[in-house]
């Protein structure tokens, strides 16, 4: 019987370098560390307000209701909200932070209250009642045939 392993090539102290100075400048970027050496600090700063940027509009094309809610006020929102919180796995999930963000802080328009409670049902929850203050209606977003509905009860809006 031969020892598989004794065939095994030793790590290359290279690579485990490159590693760890990739990882300082992906923590540079995120803005969770400063620009390490080797890097000039204004090109990472560009290239990390560039990443924040693109996120933002990621966000606003995966949850349009939100972004068209908050109006002109969802860039200074947006980058308060990315700047307490990491990256997430994908931008669904960005998009629920954010939103849930804006909400928890009472930031969060009808429309954005109301793209959060279908995210919520499509995503588990069985239904989600809320009141929407500018309308003057309550919704009930639901469940059926595996897509959120929407009933409003309450004053027609005005046109």
């Amino acid at each position: 019987m031969t020892n598989e392993t004794s065939s095994v090539n030793p790590p290359d102290p290279r690579r485990a370098d490159l590693a760890r100075r990739q990882a300082a400048l992906v923590r540079a970027l995120r803005g969770d560390a400063p620009t390490p050496a080797g890097f000039d600090p204004a090109h990472v700063e560009r290239a990390a307000d560039s990443l924040g940027r693109k996120r933002a509009r990621s966000v606003q094309k995966a949850w349009p209701a939100t972004a068209r809610a908050v109006g002109d006020r969802y860039g200074e929102h947006f980058a308060a909200y990315a700047a307490e919180n990491p990256l997430p796995t994908d931008v669904d999930t960005d998009g629920f932070h954010f939103a849930e963000w804006l909400r928890s802080r009472g930031l969060a328009p009808d429309d954005a209250r109301l793209e959060l409670a279908v995210w919520r049902v499509v995503h588990g929850f069985p239904f989600r009642v809320l009141f929407l203050r500018n309308a003057r209606t309550l919704a009930l977003v639901y469940r059926r045939a595996g897509a959120a509905r929407v009933l409003r009860f309450g004053r027609k809006p005005r046109p």
